[in-house]
């Protein structure tokens, strides 16, 4: 419906250079205000990553909440060595400590995370690297391209 709307009002792409579309690989520059957690993390994971291109500048933002929870999943677990991961309530019945219940959270989070980012050798069967796509395999760009050739 939209490309017949597009193609209705005559709109004309502008003319683009297809490499300038590419996203650049490589490992995005740390935020400085990253946890001392999160930067161990981000230094672990971003060359493992980026040397398997699954990583680029534009995954800054979620590659840093990544890490974060990773960061702190690491501050739950000492926590919960550290004093247990379970109480007795007041009815003399154990439940689990509020660290615990946010730990097991976290752990849900994290690993539908990784899937992003390839962690795991089923994730990265499934996935295609930054590498192997080039821009002119964009099925949108491709139809603009062929529309401009007609015109």
């Amino acid at each position: 419906m939209a490309i017949a709307n597009l193609e209705a009002t005559n709109w004309r792409r502008p003319a683009t250079n297809p490499a300038a579309l590419a996203v650049g690989i490589g490992i995005p520059p740390r935020p400085d205000d990253l946890s001392e957690q999160a930067c161990y993390w981000w230094d672990y994971y971003a060359p493992m990553l980026a040397d398997k291109k699954l990583l680029s500048p534009a995954d800054a933002a979620l590659f840093r909440e990544f890490c974060e929870l990773c960061g702190e999943i690491q501050k739950l677990k000492a926590d919960i060595a550290k004093n247990g991961g379970y109480c007795v309530d007041s009815k003399g019945d154990e439940k689990a400590r509020p660290q615990t219940k946010q730990l097991f959270s976290c752990r849900g989070q994290l690993i539908s995370m990784c899937r992003r980012f390839g962690l795991s050798p089923a994730d990265r069967s499934n996935m295609r690297t930054m590498g192997d796509q080039t821009p002119t395999e964009d099925p949108l760009l491709k139809m603009f391209e062929a529309r401009q050739r007609r015109n």
